[in-house]
């Protein structure tokens, strides 16, 4: 009984310090973007949006998701999965939607 004690009260204050922190930070929410890859670099590329806005640059990390899995080339037609963050717009996910080579992606 005594050993249970001081376990609930260690898990308590976890649970307390987690939630106080969680409170404090605001995180940006994921959004999509769709276009044709312009520029690929090492560590990002270069979208223009299907909406004819100008071309804006991503920041490509290791953790994000591609499906299928495939290198982004320049003329790929995507949807983008990202967050903006201080260090610019981070790529969390590449969905290709069509090739450079013309084929078409479900």
């Amino acid at each position: 009984m005594f050993i249970r004690t001081p376990i609930r009260i260690a898990l308590l204050a976890l649970l307390l310090l987690g939630l106080g922190s969680a409170g404090n930070c605001e995180a940006a929410p994921i959004q999509k973007i769709q276009g044709v890859i312009v520029d690929v670099g090492e560590g990002y590329l270069w979208l223009k949006p299907d909406d004819g806005s100008e071309s804006r640059k991503f920041i490509l990390r290791w953790k994000a998701q591609f499906i299928p899995p495939k290198l982004p080339l320049e003329g790929d037609r995507v949807l983008l999965l990202y967050k903006d963050k201080a260090e610019g717009a981070i790529v969390y996910g590449v969905k290709y939607l069509g090739s450079a080579h013309g084929t078409q992606n479900q």
